[in-house]
């Protein structure tokens, strides 16, 4: 399970990112994007909850695909551009009641970014996007391996340069003995 905070986001260019694609992300803080003026397009195929305010005040924001996600109240509280939305849907769910007047569930157009979803997430397109979560999926399982035969060949370099030392001060030693018995 991947657990991302929210200092992270914050810390990180909230003002230069356009797009985000997380493989494995499953949870989100609070907040998480607020203020993410530029944000566009943002995918996490795993995450299971969109936190209230979690893209309060993206303005730009016009597509998330979250297919296993519900949607708290406020989670798009002030994002006005949001026309696609891939998420699970049986209310809203939370406790504190958006009033915004400018996001997709108080302008009562909600439904029709669900509606948008449903058929984006019958694209080749998204058949695509699931294809490379799989690949990094796949990739990001294996990093393990590849960090574990690195820390073995520094393992395997280190005692090569040990025994490549006490080899050269073997031969030293040889060296010396042998001009002593010529003296």
């Amino acid at each position: 399970k991947l657990n991302l905070q929210t200092s992270f986001y914050k810390k990180y260019a909230p003002n230069n990112i356009v797009e985000i694609n997380f493989c494995g992300l499953v949870d989100l803080e609070y907040a998480s994007f607020e203020n993410y003026k530029n944000l566009k397009f943002f995918t996490a195929m795993h995450l299971e909850v969109i936190k209230d305010n979690c893209f309060e005040n993206c303005v730009k924001l016009e597509t998330v695909i979250t297919p296993m996600a519900t949607v708290e109240d406020r989670a798009f509280c002030h994002c006005p551009n949001i026309a696609v939305v891939l998420a699970q849907y049986d209310g809203f769910h939370g406790y504190n009641v958006c009033s915004c007047n400018d996001c997709p569930k108080c302008n009562n157009t909600y439904l029709k970014c669900l509606k948008k979803g449903q058929q984006f997430a019958t694209s080749k397109q998204y058949q695509q996007l699931v294809d490379q979560v799989q690949i990094n999926q796949h990739i990001a399982s294996q990093t393990p391996i590849v960090i574990s035969l690195d820390k073995k060949s520094r393992k395997c370099q280190r005692q090569s340069l040990k025994y490549s030392a006490l080899h050269y001060r073997f031969n030293q030693l040889v060296y010396k003995i042998n001009e002593m018995r010529v003296v």
